[in-house]
């Protein structure tokens, strides 16, 4: 995987990396306390749209990790997810065709961040409507 680009503070650029394939699993972790919200409607909770929005900070889009990279490496995606936390797995090709962008972000803490970025601006929700499945379910979730 390439080194991705960054601004002069270091901060990762929004960028779609080649090296990411369009049938790659992208996992995104679900926090029950953040992520899942009653529906009176359906009668139960259900994931909100929350769940798959930019994080606000300069260049930063929705956080996950590449599940290739974890695989290669042997980490099973499930360590260290917190009590009662989810995960779900989305496929980079779903939300490129959305004209996402899907990059790496490796941190000193984990080597397999990426983001996915909006193409319709900061701050917004990536639509993946039933575009994802579960890994694990988050608590609350039927």
């Amino acid at each position: 995987m390439a080194v991705p680009p960054r601004d002069a503070k270091g901060r990762v650029v929004p960028h779609d990396d080649p090296d990411i394939g369009d049938d790659d699993g992208l996992l995104r972790r679900i926090d029950p306390d953040y992520h899942v919200v009653e529906d009176k409607n359906l009668g139960c909770h259900r994931l909100s749209s929350m769940a798959f929005s930019e994080t606000s900070v300069p260049n930063g889009g929705m956080s996950i990790d590449l599940e290739q990279l974890m695989q290669a490496d042997g980490h099973d995606p499930l360590d260290g997810l917190d009590e009662g936390w989810g995960l779900v797995r989305l496929i980079a090709g779903q939300l490129r065709q959305q004209n996402c962008l899907v990059g790496s972000d490796p941190l000193p803490t984990n080597p397999y961040h990426g983001e996915v970025w909006n193409p319709n601006g900061r701050g917004g929700k990536i639509k993946v409507q039933d575009n994802y499945t579960w890994v694990k379910k988050a608590a609350l979730i039927p």
